[in-house]
């Protein structure tokens, strides 16, 4: 290369490190560097540093705060997919298209995250000792429970991977038919008699053979996913429930749209994927009063038309929302809350018939670490 070309060079690098610096205060939009399910690097991180630590953390923090990061990860992003097929966020698994590449799966692939492919390949499995583990707690919340005169059920929400495992990547081999979850629910029931552990993967994919349980670019079920979540759920809870009640309702799917959902979000893949909500209607005109307690952390429900006269304390974590629509409706009276900001007071509060554990599959491990009464713990709380 000639001196003027290495100069030319070098002059066109230092304008692209400094000239989006100089435009940044200029043209920056509200909603830079949001969206990717994580706090961005605070500036106290790099003035906190020791300075061994310091390289890092500055070179953390600027990664954090580029100027337009966000349409440069954009950029980034959309490259590596349409070229290489690949998410550049290594949490992310692209999956197959359907029915074509606007169309495609992805997949959450976090190790340190539950791991969910190893569950859907049937690799990971609980030991003697995890299982006793989770086991003694379990037992504890049901004599808890029972003492109380209450009933206590588990419930966990599959992983997407382990309901649609055909939209994986072929190299990615099956080596057991089951997941480490549905055999510990089988040792519960055989060596335990306990039966009230709702899983309902069975159900979910064969309704998955006629609708979509699950959004294609989302962690999550959908609310048709939550729906059979639900019968599932009073198969267990409320077998005498009448079925017509419960399937008085209207499947549809929105127009295709590019929806920012979570591996969207984490993937930074952005206006190039298609996916459609699904809604759920019921034919009823049932009447239902909202009551969001204690900084909005619980939901009060009431609905003098539902069917069951009893009172539902949900303690779950994402997978809860969609679950929401059906539970108030069936339910005279609700408590719904995310499992993080439970305390062991809310039973002797809401003091409730039934109590749901409830988790997505991955999470199952951490959903019986919860002690559904602690008399050690203190705090006030206000309303």
């Amino acid at each position: 290369m000639s001196r003027t070309a290495d100069k030319l060079m070098t002059a066109v690098f230092a304008g692209l490190i400094t000239v989006p610096w100089l435009l940044y205060p200029f043209v920056r939009t509200p909603d830079e560097d949001t969206g990717e399910n994580r706090q961005l690097t605070a500036f106290s991180t790099v003035t906190e540093a020791s300075l061994p630590e310091l390289p890092d953390a500055f070179e953390t923090y600027y990664n954090d705060h580029v100027p337009f990061r966000s349409a440069l990860k954009k950029l980034w992003s959309n490259a590596n997919y349409v070229l290489l097929n690949e998410a550049v966020d290594e949490r992310v698994l692209v999956g197959d298209a359907d029915p074509d590449r606007e169309h495609v799966w992805l997949f959450y692939q976090a190790e340190k995250d539950g791991n969910p492919l190893k569950e859907a390949q049937g690799i990971s499995t609980y030991d003697e000792t995890a299982r006793e583990e989770m086991y003694a707690v379990l037992a504890e919340n049901e004599k808890t429970m029972q003492d109380y005169g209450m009933e206590l059920y588990y419930f966990a929400g599959p992983n997407k991977e382990s309901v649609y495992p055909e939209y994986l990547p072929d190299y990615l081999k099956q080596y057991r038919s089951q997941s480490r979850l549905a055999d510990f629910i089988d040792w519960l029931r055989t060596e335990h008699g306990y039966d009230r552990y709702i899983y309902p993967l069975k159900e979910l994919q064969a309704a998955s053979a006629t609708g979509r349980t699950y959004y294609r670019q989302d962690i999550h079920w959908n609310a048709y996913g939550a729906y059979i979540g639900y019968k599932a759920m009073m198969a267990v809870t409320h077998p005498e429930l009448d079925p017509a009640f419960i399937d008085d309702m209207e499947l549809s799917y929105g127009p295709d749209e590019h929806l920012d959902t979570d591996l969207i979000r984490i993937s930074g893949i952005r206006d190039l994927l298609l996916d459609q909500p699904a809604a759920v209607r019921f034919h009823d005109d049932f009447k239902v009063e909202y009551n969001p307690m204690f900084n909005d952390t619980v939901l009060e429900t009431r609905c003098e038309q539902a069917p069951v006269d009893r009172t539902i304390f949900l303690i779950g974590d994402s997978f809860r929302t969609d679950l929401i629509p059906y539970l108030e409706r069936t339910y005279k009276h609700c408590f719904i809350m995310h499992r993080w900001d439970y305390k062991t007071i809310f039973i002797d509060w809401f003091w409730p018939d039934e109590v749901v554990m409830l988790s997505v599959e991955r999470y199952a491990p951490d959903n019986l670490t919860i002690r559904l009464k602690q008399e050690e713990e203190t705090y006030p709380l206000d309303n």
